[in-house]
């Protein structure tokens, strides 16, 4: 939590940021956001946990180039579909939202995704069940 003002003072120029949100979200394992004024663009930001699904999106980040000079880091889409995955399972199976998320992250991502390797990396975090149901709704059940 002693990086909380250090970010706070870093961003508070061009973004709103709830200090005592980021406090909170640091000590709950939850989530916060930074809204941009000039565009109103909000972005979650997720303290690291120690949650498994935490240390692989860590590891498996890419770095992406949003314009010229401006880098950032991203999630894996397969990363993304585990942790949406995971909160789906999470919010009882009944949301949607996360639903629709990960089947459209699957179908955008289309081959890019390699199915096998995603059941095998979802059954470790109990998610096997869920990640098949979620590749045979999008036709990408490994061959």
């Amino acid at each position: 939590m002693s990086a909380v003002p250090d970010l706070v003072a870093a961003v508070t120029e061009d973004y709103y940021i709830s200090e005592e949100m980021a406090v909170d979200a640091v000590r709950l394992h939850s989530s916060f956001n930074l809204i941009h004024y000039a565009s109103g663009m909000k972005i979650d930001l997720f303290p690291l946990s120690d949650d498994p699904l935490d240390a692989r999106q860590l590891a498996h980040r890419q770095q992406i180039q949003i314009e010229a000079g401006t880098v950032i880091w991203v999630g894996a889409p397969d990363d993304q579909v585990l942790r949406k995955l995971r909160w789906y399972q999470l919010g009882g199976e009944v949301s949607d939202r996360q639903w629709r998320d990960v089947v459209a992250i699957l179908m955008v991502q289309g081959d890019r995704i390699d199915r096998q390797q995603l059941l095998t990396d979802a059954q470790p975090l109990g998610l096997a069940a869920l990640a098949a149901r979620a590749l045979t709704e999008t036709d990408m059940t490994p061959n």
